[in-house]
């Protein structure tokens, strides 16, 4: 559904139509991706995704003007995005302007640490809408520097493997009383939500620690003479 400050509009026409008017933004018959365009294999789409990151690096950004023809579009013929991204919840990584796409341009999903940590929920049933219903090739995990929740995981990973963590819980379990109002019952349920949170994605760090020691291994023996 799209909101507008317009007023009534009169309903999309044919005569609106026109062949991919936007350059770098996937082949479009009505100037904006919708269902009557052929869904892109996974090269074509990481083709679009990188010149739509150049732009945006370069400075040259050409996703803002989006019409009320576009809108129409969208709005009566549905969607046909070039791929799916889920990407961090982070609010310094906004994955539209990261590829300088246009609503209808990419399916994009967020959530902390940019991972699925369970084969169920609304995550994994929206890559799977993504592509079975929207047909989308191409599905692009994008992590960034300095995530959070990647930072946190790391660090109850190296806790854990020293046994900090264990100490630590036993002595905030010792100091905890059964008397406690609802602020404060509220916040521990905050705390054990973030807490879950790291704790489903320690084994991301755990398989990044590995892969970082066998890359170091490999260049070290590439080094020796």
């Amino acid at each position: 559904m799209f909101c507008s400050c317009l007023g009534k509009q009169a309903p999309y026409s044919e005569n609106d139509s026109q062949e991919d008017p936007s350059e770098g933004f996937g082949p479009s018959k009505l100037g904006v991706r919708t269902t009557v365009d052929e869904p892109l294999s996974a090269s074509q789409a990481i083709e679009v995704l990188q010149a739509g990151n150049r732009r945006f690096v370069q400075g040259d950004a050409k996703a803002g003007g989006f019409d009320q023809r576009a809108r129409r579009a969208l709005a009566s013929r549905g969607q046909r995005p070039v791929a799916t991204v889920i990407g961090c919840a982070d609010s310094r990584c906004p994955v539209e302007q990261l590829f300088d796409a246009r609503p209808g341009d990419i399916f994009v999903l967020r959530t902390a640490g940019n991972t699925c940590t369970h084969a169920e929920g609304s995550m994994v049933g929206s890559v799977e809408y993504s592509v079975a219903v929207l047909e989308t090739k191409m599905i692009l995990v994008l992590g960034h520097t300095g995530c959070g929740a990647i930072m946190g995981a790391t660090k109850l990973f190296l806790e854990r493997s020293a046994q900090k963590y264990i100490e630590a819980t036993c002595q905030k379990d010792a100091q905890e009383t059964t008397d406690q109002s609802t602020e404060g019952s509220e916040s521990d349920k905050s705390r054990s939500t973030l807490l879950g949170l790291l704790d489903a994605l320690v084994p991301v760090a755990e398989q990044a620690c590995v892969s970082l020691e066998r890359a170091a291994a490999l260049r070290r023996s590439q080094r020796t003479p």
